[in-house]
């Protein structure tokens, strides 16, 4: 179930920032005017967690740092003085429910809703350059049933 999580969170933190930069859902900020031109570093502030998922905020938060870092448009920096844009927002939904079962009712199959909220912010110029509230991403993947032996020694 993490992989397929893992998956989620970094096909919606190249949606946020694709998004971001004004390009769908690829980070092409090098190829768009929506990025002010004088923006080179920019600041990823801590996502708040506000579901049950402890540390699916900290995941977020790293996938979104690779993904800027990979496109080396904006070198990420750790102080938000330093910064000519900021990053920050809310992950406010991590749900994972079971959608198909097999012969002995275990979930073979779930169903994932991620969402965040985010804001950039251009700190120079003290002015929100893009928001969304409650971007979403649902994903569907299959889990293999196991059976818990409560003799095993990890029980005892």
């Amino acid at each position: 179930m993490q992989t397929r999580l893992d998956e989620a969170v970094r096909l919606l933190a190249a949606a946020a920032i694709g998004l971001a930069a004004g390009c769908g859902y690829h980070f092409v900020a090098a190829d768009t005017s929506a990025l002010p031109p004088s923006a080179s570093t920019i600041y990823v502030a801590h996502f708040e967690n506000q579901t049950r998922i402890n540390g699916i905020n900290d995941q977020l938060e790293l996938d979104v740092k690779k993904e800027i870092s990979d496109h080396k448009r904006l070198v990420l920096v750790d102080n938000p003085a330093a910064a000519d844009l900021t990053l920050s927002g809310d992950v406010t939904l991590d749900n994972p429910v079971p959608t198909t079962f097999n012969s002995v009712a275990e979930p073979t199959q779930y169903t994932e809703t991620f969402a965040v909220d985010a804001v950039l912010r251009d700190n120079k110029a003290n002015k929100v350059l893009w928001s969304t509230n409650h971007l979403t991403d649902v994903t569907k993947y299959s889990t293999v049933a196991q059976a818990v032996i409560p003799t095993s020694p990890s029980f005892l």
